[in-house]
C-alpha cells in the first residue's frame, strides 16, 4: 500500500478540483497520498525529518504556483544558481522541488516521478504514449476488443507521424486504404501477437520516442516548458531526470499501466515492510493513547501483560519483600506501577520501532536494507525480555503461539543469530510480535481493517499464501516433524531427559542450545516450525484463531521446512551429527 507525497495544484486544466483529484487518484492507483499545492508549503514539509515516515514515493507536477517570496535564499541558495532558480520559477516549480529533493534532502531519485498533463511536445506523442499503455497491459492481461481497436488505430497514426516528419519517407498503402506493413516494417516495429513481441515493441517505441523529441526539438512552442525539452537540457549535462506519466487526457483512459509498472518497481520488501510497519503501529497508537492523550488505554495490551509480564512482577516483588525488612509498596502498588510503566514502554514501542526503517538513499543496497530491517526486528523482540516459560491455559492458544515464537526468535537473533534471516522473515516477525504485544480485536472495526489491510501486505512477502490443508493433514505433518525434532534435539544437545512429553518449545530452543552441535546452523525453518506447533498441535477440533491471515501465509514456509527435516531425518536418527 504506496504512500505518496503528492505536489499538484489540480488548476491546469480548469476543472473542479474535487473531480479531477478523484479522477487522476483512480488513474493513478494513488490510494494514501499527502498533497501540498505549492513549492514552499512543500518545501516547509520536507523540513521537518520526521515527514518522511508519512510517504514512499513523490509524485511531482511539472508546474505549481511558488507559494510566497524568499524561497531561493532558505532552500536553493547553495545548490543552485539564481538564474537557473529563476528560469524555472515561472513555468518548472517542479523541476526546482526535484533539485531539492535530491540535493537538499540526499532524497532517494528512483522514487520520485512527475505526473503531468506537460510531459511531451503535444499530440504527436499522444498515440505512442496510448500504445505503451496499452501494450503494458497486454502483459499484465488480454486486451479487449475495444483495446484492440483503440492500439491498431493509434498504432497507425503513429506510423504515419513517424514515416512522414521524422524519417522523411513515404506512406506505403495497400489498395483498401490500410498501411502496407510488410513494406514499411523495416522502418517500424513488429506487429504484437505476444509476449516476447509486446517487449521488442516497447523497446523500438523507446527508440522511437527518442527521434521523435529529438525532431521536435526546433519546433516546441514559444515559452512552453514541457517534461521532455527540460530532459534534453538535463541530459546535455549528463544527468538524468526520474520518469514522467502523462495525466489521463481521454474519458475512456482507466488506468495508467505505466505507472502502475513503475509504481510495482519501487515497491520493493524494504519499502512494504517500511510502510505496512508504520502504519499498522499508527494505528494502535491512536487507539492506544486516550482522548485526553495523557492517559494508556490498557486493554490492548491486557492480554500480554497477564499472560506474559504479570508473574515475572509478582515473583519479583516477593523477592524484593524476602530481601527488604523496611517495608515497601504493596503488592498492588507495586504491580500498578510497573503496569504503567509497561504500557509507556508499548507506546514507545510504537515509535521506536518504525523509526528503525528511515527512507533509504539510492544507493543503499540489498545488503544494507536486510540489516536494517533485522535492526527493526531486534528492537521490537527486546521486550520480550522477562517472559518465563508459558504453560497451557484454555483460549490462550494464539497468544502463546505468538509469545513463545518471540521468545525463541529473541534468543537466536541475540547471541548465535539466525544466518538464514531475509527481509521476507523479518517481515513476518514484526507482524507476530505485533499480535503478541497488542489485541487488535479491540480494535474499532475500521481501524481493525486498516491494520489487518496492512498487515497481509508484510506477510505477502513469503510468497501467494495457500489455502489451509485439511486438519487431519495438518496433524500428520506436524507429529512427523514432531518426532524428528525430538531426534535433532537428542543427536546434538538432550534437553533435559527429551521425551514425547516435553514441550515442543524446550526440544526446538535446545537445538540452538550453547552446547549443541549444530548451533550455528538454526534457522527460520526452526522458528516457522515452532508457531505452527504451538498452533495445533493438541488444538481442539472446534477451536478458531484470530491469527488465519498469519497461518495462511506461513503454510509454504513451514511446508518447505518440513521437507528439508525429513530429508535430514536419517542423520538425526542415527546420530549422524
Amino acid at each position: 500500500m504506496m504512500r505518496f507525497l503528492w505536489v499538484e495544484d489540480f488548476n491546469e486544466d480548469k476543472g473542479d478540483r474535487t473531480a479531477l483529484e478523484a479522477r487522476w487518484k483512480e488513474y493513478f492507483g494513488l490510494e494514501e497520498v499527502i498533497i501540498k499545492e505549492d513549492l514552499k508549503s512543500a518545501l516547509e514539509y520536507l523540513d521537518d525529518r520526521e515527514n518522511f515516515a508519512d510517504f514512499d514515493g513523490v509524485l511531482l507536477d511539472i508546474r505549481f504556483p511558488s507559494g510566497g517570496d524568499g524561497i531561493y535564499e532558505k532552500y536553493f541558495s547553495e545548490i543552485v544558481t539564481k538564474k537557473m532558480y529563476g528560469d524555472y520559477l515561472e513555468n518548472g516549480t517542479g523541476i526546482l522541488l526535484y533539485l531539492a529533493l535530491a540535493l537538499r534532502y540526499s532524497y532517494n531519485q528512483e522514487r520520485i516521478a512527475f505526473v503531468s498533463g506537460n510531459v511531451d511536445e503535444g499530440k504527436n506523442m499522444r498515440p505512442l504514449t496510448d500504445m505503451v499503455n496499452l501494450l503494458i497491459k497486454f502483459q499484465h492481461e488480454p486486451l479487449s476488443d475495444i483495446d484492440w481497436e483503440d492500439y491498431r488505430s493509434q498504432e497507425e497514426i503513429l506510423a504515419t507521424f513517424y514515416l512522414e516528419t521524422v524519417k522523411s519517407r513515404k506512406v506505403p498503402y495497400l489498395e483498401d486504404g490500410t498501411i502496407d506493413w510488410d513494406t514499411a516494417s523495416a522502418e517500424l516495429w513488429d506487429n504484437l501477437k505476444d509476449q516476447n513481441s509486446a517487449d521488442r515493441i516497447l523497446d523500438r517505441l523507446s527508440e522511437v520516442q527518442r527521434e521523435i523529441r529529438n525532431d521536435s526539438d526546433g519546433r516546441k512552442e514559444s515559452g512552453s516548458l514541457k517534461y521532455s525539452s527540460v530532459c534534453r537540457q538535463f541530459n546535455d549535462c549528463g544527468l538524468v531526470l526520474p520518469r514522467a506519466f502523462e495525466k489521463p487526457y481521454k474519458d475512456q483512459d482507466e488506468k495508467s499501466w505505466s505507472f502502475y509498472e513503475w509504481k510495482q518497481g519501487i515497491e520493493t520488501p524494504y519499502y512494504v515492510i517500511r510502510s505496512g510497519l508504520i502504519g499498522m503501529c499508527r494505528i494502535l497508537r491512536e487507539n492506544f493513547i486516550s482522548a485526553q492523550g495523557e492517559e494508556y488505554a490498557s486493554g490492548l495490551t491486557d492480554p500480554f501483560w497477564r499472560r506474559a509480564q504479570l508473574g515475572w512482577w509478582k515473583y519479583l516483588w516477593r523477592k524484593a519483600n524476602e530481601d527488604e525488612t523496611d517495608g515497601g509498596p504493596s503488592k498492588e502498588q507495586f504491580i500498578q506501577e510497573h503496569r504503567a510503566a509497561w504500557d509507556r514502554e508499548m507506546c514507545e514501542l510504537l515509535t521506536s520501532v518504525p523509526a528503525m526503517l528511515p527512507a533509504m538513499s539510492a544507493s543503499a543496497g540489498a545488503a544494507t536494507l536486510n540489516t536494517q530491517a533485522e535492526a527493526a526486528v531486534r528492537e521490537i523482540l527486546r521486550y520480550v525480555d522477562g517472559m518465563g516459560d508459558l504453560k497451557p491455559e484454555p483460549r490462550t492458544r494464539d497468544l502463546d503461539a505468538c509469545c513463545l515464537t518471540m521468545k525463541l526468535a529473541r534468543n537466536w537473533t541475540s547471541h548465535q543469530g539466525i544466518r538464514d534471516m531475509t527481509i521476507e522473515n523479518c517481515g513476518f516477525l514484526l507482524a507476530l510480535c505485533l499480535r503478541g504485544y497488542f489485541d487488535i480485536s479491540g480494535l474499532p472495526e475500521r481501524s481493525r481493517r486498516d491494520y489487518l489491510a496492512r498487515e497481509e501486505s508484510l506477510l505477502k512477502l513469503l510468497g501467494p499464501g495457500t489455502d489451509m490443508p485439511e486438519r487431519n493433514v495438518i496433524i500428520e505433518l506436524l507429529a512427523q516433524s514432531f518426532d524428528q525434532l525430538l531426534a535433532k534435539n537428542k543427536a546434538v544437545y538432550e534437553a533435559g531427559r527429551s521425551g514425547k512429553d516435553t514441550p515442543v518449545y524446550k526440544i526446538i530452543s535446545g537445538i540452538g542450545h550453547q552446547e549443541s552441535k549444530c548451533r550455528e546452523t538454526v534457522s527460520m525453518d526452526e522458528i516457522y516450525l515452532l508457531f505452527w506447533q504451538l498452533m495445533f498441535r493438541g488444538m481442539p477440533a472446534d477451536q478458531d484463531s484470530g491469527l488465519k491471515i498469519i497461518l495462511k501465509y506461513t503454510a509454504e514456509p513451514v511446508l518447505r521446512a518440513a521437507g528439508k527435516l525429513d530429508a535430514e531425518a536419517e542423520t538425526w536418527k542415527n546420530g549422524n551429527v
